[in-house]
């Protein structure tokens, strides 16, 4: 009589957490444009004000909804190896902490201080999302840096809203950032290409 062969179980477990730790992280990302709105709409009394912080912000709520989306549909189809990747910049870079600071922060956009710390949180969350992209590979659509950079300009128009005096700071917050980038791919590509080196030398 043949026996049965058991099922082997599989490591479920591990991409249940992986998953769950990127979509607490995705789901609070995707909070940030609409309190975001509620928070700017509460320091205003002009109407054409309010008419564009609405409109920007219905933008702005698409646009992080797509780029979640796009996140979520990637990481499905990640080897073990990169769900271990993705776990770990979801705790080195305490993600999930990094947007529930940012939706704590727009309770109260009264002050100079709070408009510049929220666009500080979006440009942590986009360097974020930006290893998640290096884990994902380099066949990326072609809009989705330049998403990246609307993002962060329609952030950046919304918290100058009736209060211009804070424009000057985010813009040279902004030309920080894209600098950082373009140094970490600069780093990440001599890195590569050491590395590429190393391993043809033993050979």
């Amino acid at each position: 009589m043949a026996t049965k062969q058991r099922a082997q179980p599989t490591d479920g477990g591990a991409e249940d957490r992986v998953l769950e730790a990127l979509e607490q992280f995705l789901g609070l990302f995707e909070q940030l444009p609409a309190r975001l709105i509620e928070g700017l709409l509460r320091q205003t009394s002009d109407a054409d004000e309010k008419q564009v912080v609405e409109a920007l912000g219905a933008t702005l709520g698409e646009q992080v909804r797509e780029l979640s989306s796009f996140v979520r549909e990637s990481s499905a189809g990640l080897s073990a190896q990169g769900r271990e990747e993705v776990m770990r910049v979801m705790r080195v870079s305490a993600g999930r902490t990094l947007a529930e600071a940012g939706v704590t922060v727009t309770s109260n956009l009264a002050s100079p201080v709070a408009r510049i710390g929220i666009s500080n949180i979006f440009h942590l969350i986009k360097k974020v999302l930006s290893a998640l992209a290096e884990i994902f590979g380099f066949s990326l659509p072609r809009w989705f840096w330049p998403l990246m950079e609307l993002i962060d300009e329609i952030v950046d128009m919304l918290l100058s809203a009736g209060m211009l005096r804070v424009a000057p700071i985010l813009a040279q917050n902004h030309q920080a950032t894209l600098g950082q980038l373009a140094q970490l791919a600069r780093l990440q590509r001599e890195s590569s290409w050491r590395f590429a080196t190393a391993e043809n030398g033993e050979e």
